[in-house]
């Protein structure tokens, strides 16, 4: 056993010469071995011993090396759980029953790493020849291990592996290098790299029905308004929602938000809650946590946010700035723009009424105007009256006029305004 024989044939080994034989196919051994010993014997036809010796030295059987690996997810955005792409170049051969071994990056600075759910593998190079294989994933380790069957995996040969139910992390990171090592049958190492490229994964962006709909497009009104997108990454729950209303100048007040809240309309099961909703006036922002579960990919959302409160006066539409993050605060989709509606002047109603107390020409009293307001009017604000203008047709010597008007509220009966007025 172990013994390979080689037979001499038409000349003699001459005797205190130095001899070297070159074998070809010779199989190293399956992972990593230290230096030995060959024991080697010349023998002369009759197979009795002429020289011998223990001390043949062999050379220590190292790892290989892995080239061409790369890691290449098929959609390079957060948060997305679709399939990746594993390709590499061995040195030896791997034996059914051997392991290829992923160690995938530690991301410290993201909310969830690079995770597998029930992975499934398929070998799409070598096109023939290729064996079966099995995947588990340990999240605690961050390794993926490929048990292979029914084959052996070819040396010096390029192999393309695609492996399912791979989520992408849960934010965006850069691009970075992570360790693979293949296996024998018995956990020895054959070939290995720390250098398998790992692709950044980049900013998704919302899509579908993207929209900041108030309920009510006037100015001064606390209403609700509804947002509505489709995440490209799964928000997990502790991720947030961000939005950033516009920057407007020109006006007493813009966009705000009094004490809001957000409770989700759709999807219609499974949705997610919010576990809290706050308004950052300084920086425009409404931040909306996720609790419950989880943001869907893919799963169209729709939010109800209460207590907003449109500009104080007349703006033309424009956009808010949505983004989605992780429980870390970094990026998974966005910055998108969505719409916003116009704010268009509200009507004033109630019966609008200019009523004077003494209803005779020429005479000076007190008047009560009475109307009831679309949106607020903030301190500072106006009422104004442009009365009727009679100078047309008319042969009236005076029209209506104010001499040094006071102006009261007689309603509401609290928290009305003061006020003085100029004609």
């Amino acid at each position: 056993a172990r013994t390979l024989t080689v037979a001499t044939a038409g000349a003699t080994m001459s005797q205190s010469s130095q001899h070297v034989i070159t074998i070809t196919n010779v199989r190293t051994p399956s992972s990593i071995v230290g230096a030995n010993q060959v024991r080697a014997t010349t023998q002369d036809s009759a197979g009795r011993t002429i020289d011998t010796t223990t001390s043949m030295a062999t050379d220590a059987i190292a790892a290989g090396a892995l080239v061409s690996a790369e890691l290449d997810a098929s959609t390079d955005t957060p948060g997305f759980l679709h399939e990746a792409i594993v390709t590499f170049t061995t040195a030896g051969q791997v034996q059914a029953g051997g392991k290829i071994v992923l160690v995938l990056p530690h991301l410290p600075d993201t909310g969830r790493g690079w995770r597998f759910q029930s992975p499934s593998v398929t070998f799409t190079a070598p096109s023939s020849g290729a064996p079966s294989a099995s995947a588990s994933f340990n999240s605690s380790l961050r390794t993926l291990t490929l048990t292979t069957a029914n084959a052996t995996m070819a040396q010096a040969t390029q192999h393309a592996i695609t492996i399912s139910n791979v989520h992408t992390p849960s934010s965006i990171v850069d691009a970075t290098t992570m360790q693979a090592m293949v296996l024998d049958s018995t956990d020895k190492s054959i070939d290995a790299t720390s250098d398998m490229v790992v692709d950044q994964i980049a900013a998704g962006s919302f899509t579908g029905a993207s929209s900041f709909d108030t309920g009510t497009d006037t100015p001064g009104v606390k209403d609700t308004a509804t947002l509505s997108f489709t995440p490209t990454g799964t928000i997990h729950v502790g991720g947030s929602i961000e939005i950033v209303m516009p920057a407007l100048t020109g006006l007493q007040s813009p966009w705000s938000f009094e004490t809001p809240s957000a409770s989700w309309t759709t999807p219609s099961a499974d949705a997610a809650t919010a576990e809290s909703t706050t308004w950052d006036a300084g920086t425009r922002t409404l931040t909306i946590v996720v609790a419950t579960n989880d943001v869907v990919m893919g799963a169209a959302q729709v939010i109800e946010i209460a207590n907003a409160r449109t500009p104080s006066s007349i703006v033309n539409a424009s956009t808010v700035i949505v983004t989605s993050k992780d429980s870390r605060g970094k990026v998974i989709d966005g910055p998108t723009p969505m719409a916003t509606d116009a704010i268009t002047a509200g009507a004033i109603s109630g019966s609008p009424r200019f009523d004077t107390a003494t209803d005779t020409p020429g005479f000076k009293d007190s008047a009560t105007v009475s109307f009831t307001t679309a949106g607020q009017v903030q301190a500072g604000g106006f009422v104004q009256l442009v009365m009727p203008d009679l100078s047309a047709g008319s042969a009236l010597q005076s029209e209506w006029g104010f001499e040094v008007p006071a102006v009261s509220y007689a309603a509401p009966t609290s928290g009305a305004p003061s006020a003085i007025a100029f004609f």
